[in-house]
């Protein structure tokens, strides 16, 4: 049996949209197929097309169906004003979503970084930090930092055993100091850090004492089944 939907299944093939999309614009008048006399089938024309390009440039622009209705009884000023807002808002929407990419190509990196630090055997290096302030969550420039950039963000233990706290990096990078570099891991749901005796561990073994912890975040992810906060730690080497 032939499909009364062959007609209308190439156009919307050759136009990039689904046969049942046409069918529902038609049914809320947005697109007026004309019928074959005998078997009431849909016969597409050229205005179909022109109606259809329409459709799809509204659509595009987020509006709703009644808005594209009333954009069809519009006259020449009002669709000027109607495609020069529809412009702008396209343009706003490109500019956030390269907001977004940027945003989204530094987390990959750090995850990146993250993947190579948890890799690494504790070691001792010399590093410049940039000073750091404690993290308030009720502090709107606190959160707006952590949503810009987490990376910015971190912990620091004062010394072995303390409860540790949340801290923003901020400032030019501090003089240089001795460190043991590692990975730094806390689980997410209780926040205990897995790892920090290991790196105070290794400072012992070189005969040195040691002082603060410092992470700086990077990633989350799950470490053999456990959802963990991943940070470069650093593990202050005192004089």
């Amino acid at each position: 049996m032939k499909s009364s939907d062959g007609h209308i299944s190439k156009v919307a093939a050759t136009m990039g949209v689904r046969a049942s999309t046409l069918r529902f614009w038609e049914s809320k008048g947005l697109v007026n197929f004309e019928r074959n006399a005998e078997n009431r089938y849909r016969v597409p024309s050229a205005q179909n097309l022109l109606q259809t390009v329409d459709v799809m440039l509204y659509r595009s622009l987020d509006m709703s169906i009644e808005e594209i209705k009333s954009c069809f009884g519009a006259d020449l000023p009002s669709m000027q004003k109607m495609l020069r807002e529809g412009k702008e808002s396209v343009v706003k929407r490109i500019e956030e979503l390269r907001r977004v990419a940027a945003r989204i190509e530094d987390r990959r990196r750090a995850v990146a970084r993250a993947e190579a630090v948890s890799k690494q055997s504790p070691s001792v290096i010399a590093a410049a930090l940039p000073p750091f302030v404690p993290f308030d969550y009720e502090t709107k420039e606190d959160v707006e930092l952590m949503l810009k950039d987490p990376t910015l963000t971190g912990l620091v233990q004062e010394e072995e055993g303390a409860r540790h706290r949340f801290i923003a990096f901020s400032g030019e990078a501090e003089e240089g100091r001795e460190y043991v570099f590692g990975p730094l891991f806390a689980e997410t749901d209780t926040q205990r850090l897995v790892n920090a005796q290991e790196l105070r561990a290794y400072a012992k073994s070189l005969g040195r004492e040691c002082g603060r912890l410092l992470g700086r975040y990077l990633a989350t992810a799950a470490i053999a089944g456990v959802r963990t906060d991943i940070y470069e730690g650093y593990l202050e080497l005192l004089r």
